[in-house]
Parts: structure tokens; C-alpha cells; sequence
């Protein structure tokens, strides 16, 4: 015999929908949080550099930081990345590529292209932003995991390991690191150094227990 349908109030219903929406939420935060503090931090980074430029009456430089100012939050902030940015940025660059502020530029150019699949040319802009020295260490770890996620991406898994490397060796104490320390283990698999992998994996577990990239590792040590 059919059981009668269960009847639901508008306040279950509305109880409901609020804890799918918590869920979303905290799914995309759990997934997304590293690109979340990345984008708000450059953010506020570049915001600092302007007020610096204005008190310094520095004009051209205030143009140029202003300038990518509105690129960053007309696109990167909502994560749009589009062959419009791309142009946007390049076309920043052809005019601000010499002043203080150029540098932040080179390296959203970089997140650009690989964004929009233009791996070489992401490549060059990383390295091209990693060589002017400019910007805080936690830019310059986020261009040499770029380098190595675009090299990834073309197949290069011994580049893309030595950059993965690079990244967690000489910026132990960035908040990307775990994400790196990940990058690297799956790169050693592709070149069939699994001990090694098995030992990075190791790694991550002990050093950032309770994270997605701890949750991953012990995934990835299982299989190999």
C-alpha cells in the first residue's frame, strides 16, 4: 500500500534551501579557499602600492597602479579570464611595463594566459615576473607553481616537477605550499618516481594534517 506523500511546510522548505546553500558554500570554500586569499591579498597589495604612489605624488605611476587597479576588479576578482583581459593586460604592459607597478602586472598577464590556455606565454610572463625580483614572496611562489602547473599541462612532467620543487623549496612557508607539495607528488608519479612521491605524500599528511591536501596525499599514497 502506497504511503501517503509527505506534505512539507514553507518553513521546511525554506530550511531546506538554506542548508543546501551552507552546503555549496562551504564546498566551494573547502575547493577554492588558496584562490580566494591569493586574489583578495594581491588585491590588497596592489591597493597598498596606490596609496603609497598618491602620497609620493608620483603621477604616472598613480595612472599605471589605478589602471590595473580597475583590470584587477572588472575581471580578475570575479575570476573572469577572458582573451578580453588578456588584451586588457597587454596592453597595460605595453605602457606600464617600466614603472613600480608593472611587475604585478606581468604576473596577472601570466594567470591570463594560462587561464585562456596560452601555456608558453604564461610560462614568460612568470619568468619574466619572477626575474624583476619585485613583489611579495607569496606572488613569486604562486609564478614558480605557474611556471610548473602550465608545463604540466603541456605534457612536461620533468620541468614541471623541478619548478614544483623549486616552489616548495625556496618558499617553505607560503599557504601554498601543501597545494605545491601536491603538485609535485603527481608530477614524480607521471615520471615514474613513485618512492619519492611516496615520501612527499608522507610529507604533507605529518606537516598539514586536517587539510584537502593531507585528504588527497593519503588517497594518492594508497594507490601507489
Amino acid at each position: 500500500m502506497l504511503k501517503p506523500r509527505q506534505k512539507f511546510t514553507s518553513k521546511q522548505v525554506k530550511e531546506d534551501k538554506l542548508t543546501t546553500t551552507i552546503i555549496t558554500i562551504r564546498t566551494y570554500l573547502e575547493t577554492e579557499w588558496q584562490k580566494i586569499i591569493l586574489i583578495a591579498t594581491a588585491a590588497l597589495v596592489l591597493l597598498l602600492i596606490i596609496v603609497f604612489i598618491y602620497k609620493n605624488n608620483k603621477s604616472s605611476e598613480a595612472t599605471a597602479a589605478s589602471s590595473l587597479y580597475q583590470i584587477e576588479f572588472g575581471f580578475i576578482e570575479r575570476q573572469s579570464y577572458n582573451d578580453q583581459l588578456v588584451k586588457q593586460l597587454e596592453d597595460f604592459l605595453k605602457k606600464y611595463k617600466n614603472t613600480s607597478i608593472g611587475s604585478t602586472g606581468m604576473f596577472y598577464l601570466g594567470t591570463a594566459y594560462y587561464q585562456v590556455g596560452k601555456y608558453a606565454q604564461a610560462e614568460e610572463q612568470y619568468k619574466n615576473y619572477i626575474k624583476t625580483g619585485d613583489g611579495p614572496s607569496f606572488l613569486k611562489s604562486s609564478a614558480v607553481s605557474g611556471i610548473a602547473a602550465s608545463y604540466a599541462q603541456r605534457g612536461m612532467y620533468k620541468e614541471a616537477a623541478e619548478y614544483y620543487q623549486k616552489a616548495v623549496t625556496e618558499y617553505p612557508d607560503e599557504f601554498n605550499t601543501p597545494e605545491n607539495t601536491l603538485g609535485l607528488v603527481r608530477m614524480l608519479v607521471k615520471n615514474g618516481k613513485k618512492d619519492e612521491a611516496k615520501k612527499q605524500c608522507r610529507t604533507i599528511i605529518e606537516k598539514y594534517p586536517n587539510t584537502r591536501e593531507a585528504r588527497d596525499a593519503e588517497t594518492l599514497l594508497a594507490q601507489l
